[in-house]
């Protein structure tokens, strides 16, 4: 006689996990960013688990790992019971960084492990379900896009439930894999409830119909008001590199990138440098070259950004810097913001590095008067950063630093400040010839003398630039570092007096015109 689905399903409780009859195990793996995905993901596991008499383990650290308990170990005990490794790669701009990497590696070696041990082949399998860009695939992986499109996101939630129900004949690769948990668990099923093949077969035919109908829509719908709630990646634009670093050689903390550090562009980032290539990787030691030799003035500056974002994602003692700043060759300003960084079981690190391009200030208001504001206001903070003594980066600041790598680091800070400052008089178009004549003048004797001012500071800033170059490009333990930063010091000195007398001469001038501005 067949046993009832209730009987059955107390039947299947009291068998214990190990053994041939354990149930399917799946991990999920997540960042904390996508807490709300993989609850959706859990809920829906949690509903295919139901119908297979709760033969589905699903191990989300949040639900599965107790706050007390030491986190790798229960971490190690998941995965060697889990069959399938779940992971969310939505891409999101990441604050923080879980135990995704991890988790990964240690899978992989275990798929290795049962190759070796076997006939070459592994029963585990690695889904990712990603949204944006494709992540890495290969044997016993399989990648699933789970992005919502824009245009069904700005439509309603229940049109968009409506279409992501399926033909039951026709499953798609979502609903393929839920098929193949509940075939997994299936195949583990303790006697008596393997033995009622007329009960599983009604079970298996009713199943497949909850996931086409139930179980996707309503993962669907969950999803839809996740990515709702979220700022796409294509509202900001934005390049990605990642850098994957190899396992040092020791237990010494990294302290500059290794050469033979892979990098992975994406959405055309390289092109922000002038290297780009048709290839999908390129190695640290190789980029730099191709820097070095596409910009031997800008190079260094440019290195030296994208190194301190990357070592301080991976370094333990310092937080982690996103506030380097960098120049395009087109002469546009990004900003270096490390998102991500996984720890591999291999004792590889997966640095994510985007550059995201400044936006532009517009002007309010008058044109002549909002024109003149915005030079005042750009040449008060000129002023107080590199003119005024008692700037943290004066002339005498650098001279009352005697450690080299603290000296460096102002370097790097002052190069900063003065791209920023750059950058904000260009946004405003300060160094348009219709603004000079609001902000200076617009007879021809000012003109001239604008121009005469404007080349004594482009060629005291390239001195600045060149010093700061080699001064960056100095190694600290190098007996040539005290001579670049006598050199750079002289260099700050010229510039500090140039720049003075020319920020002085055009404010002067400014404020005049403003209060003319004023006048009614």
């Amino acid at each position: 006689m067949a046993l009832a689905p209730a009987a059955m399903a107390a039947a299947a409780r009291s068998v214990n996990d190990l053994g041939p009859y354990r149930p399917a195990g799946v991990f999920i793996s997540y960042a904390s960013e996508d807490h709300d995905v993989a609850q959706a993901v859990y809920q829906s596991l949690q509903s295919l688990s139901e119908t297979i008499f709760d033969r589905v383990k699903i191990f989300l650290d949040s639900k599965s790992i107790e706050a007390s308990d030491e986190i790798r170990q229960d971490l190690r005990a998941g995965l060697r019971k889990s069959d399938f490794l779940v992971v969310l790669y939505t891409g999101q701009l990441k604050k923080s960084h879980g135990y995704t990497g991890w988790e990964l590696g240690f899978f992989e070696a275990l798929m290795e492990e049962e190759k070796k041990q076997g006939d070459g082949e592994t029963a585990r399998r690695i889904i990712y379900l990603y949204c944006g860009e494709t992540p890495p695939t290969g044997e016993g992986i399989l990648g699933i896009n789970m992005e919502v499109d824009t245009d069904d996101l700005s439509g309603p939630r229940a049109d968009y439930v409506q279409k992501s129900t399926q033909s039951i004949d026709d499953p798609d690769p979502l609903a393929r894999v839920m098929l193949d948990i509940a075939a997994r668990a299936e195949v583990r099923l303790p006697p008596p409830l393997n033995e009622d093949r007329d009960t599983l077969d009604r079970l298996r035919t009713k199943r497949r119909r909850q996931i086409a109908t139930e179980i996707i829509p309503t993962l669907k719908g969950k999803l839809f008001d996740s990515m709702s709630m979220r700022i796409t990646r294509h509202s900001v634009e934005q390049r990605l590199i990642e850098f994957l670093l190899p396992k040092p050689p020791s237990d010494q903390p990294i302290s500059t990138i290794p050469d033979d550090t892979t990098l992975t562009p994406h959405s055309r980032a390289l092109e922000i440098f002038g290297t780009a290539e048709p290839r999908d990787t390129l190695k640290w030691g190789e980029f730099r070259r191709k820097m070095r030799v596409r910009d031997t003035l800008g190079a260094s500056s440019i290195l030296v950004a994208i190194e301190q974002a990357v070592i301080s994602a991976i370094s333990s003692e310092t937080p982690t810097d996103s506030d380097q700043i960098l120049k395009s060759v087109d002469d546009q300003i990004y900003r270096v913001i490390v998102t991500r960084q996984l720890d591999y079981y291999n004792g590889q690190k997966l640095v994510h590095v985007y550059f995201i391009k400044r936006l532009s200030a517009r002007m309010l208001g008058d044109n002549a008067t909002s024109c003149i504001l915005g030079f005042i206001n750009v040449a008060a903070k000129y002023r107080f950063i590199f003119v005024e003594p008692d700037s943290a980066l004066s002339v005498d600041s650098f001279i009352l630093e005697h450690e080299a790598a603290k000296t460096q680091y102002k370097v790097r800070q002052l190069v900063r400040e003065l791209l920023l400052i750059e950058e904000e008089a260009r946004a405003l178009k300060l160094d348009q010839v219709a603004a000079i004549r609001q902000y200076f003048g617009a007879d021809s004797e000012h003109l001239q003398l604008a121009k005469k001012l404007q080349d004594q500071w482009f060629d005291a800033r390239s001195q600045l630039m060149a010093s700061a170059e080699k001064i960056l490009g100095t190694d600290l333990a190098s007996p040539s570092f005290p001579a670049a930063a006598e050199q750079w010091i002289a260099t700050l000195r010229a510039f500090r007096e140039t720049s003075g007398q020319i920020n002085s001469t055009v404010t002067v001038k400014a404020l005049e015109n403003l209060k003319e501005s004023f006048a009614i």
